[in-house]
């Protein structure tokens, strides 16, 4: 059995493995709304299924492929989410999931809560995940490189997003 020395410690195999053969994670597109919100991070943890886009670029639905928006969770990342919906519900991307990455080790400001408070509709969007800002990162030219498994503080934010997209495009989880 492989061995991964994790803090200080040896464990066996992964907890909860970064995506790949074994893990493919769920078939979905997702977009980035702001620029350095993570998206193509997030991307790469969901696994190969995924599909980063540019929102200009976003194509009509298809009926098959949820849509993921990410952003940052400040003033002007929720600010531009709204339009980013309106785009989406206009393209058939019907209760879109929404990401809300944290940009640094505080609280988000207030009206980035307020925002989301707003937008957290059922009938809107299908899930609004707030994902914790990852130590160490802000450092790296590509976090990912040297992992052998998804941060503890992300996993349970990544089953509910991975849980929410599953749902959407309607295969097991």
């Amino acid at each position: 059995m492989q061995r991964f020395a994790f803090r200080g410690r040896r464990v066996g195999a992964p907890q909860f493995p970064l995506p790949g053969p074994g893990r493919p994670g769920p078939r979905a597109l997702v977009g980035k709304v702001v620029g350095g919100a993570g998206a193509s991070t997030l991307a790469r943890l969901l696994g190969p299924a995924t599909q980063e886009i540019e929102l200009a670029g976003l194509r009509p639905a298809s009926g098959d492929e949820p849509l993921l928006l990410v952003t940052r969770d400040t003033a002007a990342g929720t600010h531009a989410l709204l339009p980013a919906l309106e785009q989406a519900a206009r393209l058939g991307y019907h209760r879109p999931a929404v990401v809300l990455v944290a940009d640094g080790p505080w609280a988000p400001p207030a009206q980035a809560r307020a925002r989301a408070r707003m937008l957290n509709d059922p009938a809107r969007i299908r899930l609004l995940q707030r994902l914790p800002y990852v130590p160490g990162w802000r450092d790296l030219d590509d976090p990912l490189a040297h992992l052998t498994e998804v941060p503890r503080a992300l996993r349970a934010p990544l089953r509910l997003i991975e849980h929410a997209l599953h749902t959407a495009a309607g295969t097991p989880a």
